[in-house]
């Protein structure tokens, strides 16, 4: 099940549109990401919450290979027989980790939609280099296993989508040409960029970034007549970058 927000109504109910969007979306994926014949245990469970924590943890500390039911039970205190009593599979765990941390992105992403400069919001809500670390690893596990190849695209497509959208209705409203400057290629440009810059910094590698970031702060302002020291909406929490 899959709709499309409206965002011609005005900024104070793009939240509203964009979080009833969100929570159907999220609960979707919820549903169908994986599918099971037994009963798992509860998902409001503080157990299950700790394993997925862990899961997160093992991965940025030690790398996804080491994502295994023994030691992200042992990182969250309990045994290992748990893992599969709230989990279809391993994979099924880290799939509702991506999910949490999706879900996360999303709230945030209301958030610089509505803000009184929602272009560069966005744009800072993606170049975020936080939590670099976990999306290089997530990205490297999504190469040799299907199933999170498929979340993370799944997820990612329609987050894309759903920036796309926005970005074009607030180019617009400032009288931009989007024939010049569609919103699709601006968001793909910005993911694109944010991605190398993740997996790039997780490397210690850096060069160039800098004057990167720089051109899309220029067009920023061209396109919207801000100033490039707006930073009113720095205090973003980390946000990881799945699309």
């Amino acid at each position: 099940m899959s709709i499309t927000p409206d965002f011609e109504s005005k900024p104070s109910t793009r939240a509203v549109v964009a979080l009833d969007y969100v929570a159907i979306e999220l609960s979707t994926h919820r549903t169908t990401a994986m599918t099971t014949n037994r009963r798992l245990g509860n998902k409001t469970s503080k157990n299950r919450s700790a394993l997925i924590e862990a899961a997160e943890t093992v991965m940025c500390r030690d790398g996804y290979a080491s994502v295994t039911a023994r030691k992200v039970a042992s990182e969250a205190g309990l045994k290992v027989q748990l893992v599969y009593y709230y989990f279809e599979s391993m994979d099924a765990l880290v799939i509702e980790l991506i999910e949490k941390n999706s879900a996360a992105r999303m709230k945030h992403f209301v958030k610089a939609l509505t803000s009184t400069h929602p272009l560069r919001a966005l744009w800072e809500l993606n170049r975020n280099k936080s939590s670099a670390l976990f999306t290089t690893e997530i990205l490297a596990m999504a190469n040799h296993k299907e199933s999170i190849r498929q979340a993370l695209a799944s997820i990612g497509d329609e987050f894309r989508q759903l920036q796309s959208q926005a970005v074009d209705e607030i180019l617009r409203a400032k009288g931009v040409d989007t024939d010049r400057y569609p919103a699709t290629a601006i968001v793909a440009t910005v993911a694109a960029l944010s991605r190398a810059m993740a997996q790039d910094s997780a490397l210690g590698a850096n060069t160039g970034y800098t004057e990167a970031e720089t051109i899309i702060e220029n067009l920023i302002t061209e396109l919207t007549k801000e100033s490039n020291d707006y930073r009113s909406h720095s205090n973003l929490p980390p946000i990881i970058d799945l699309c």
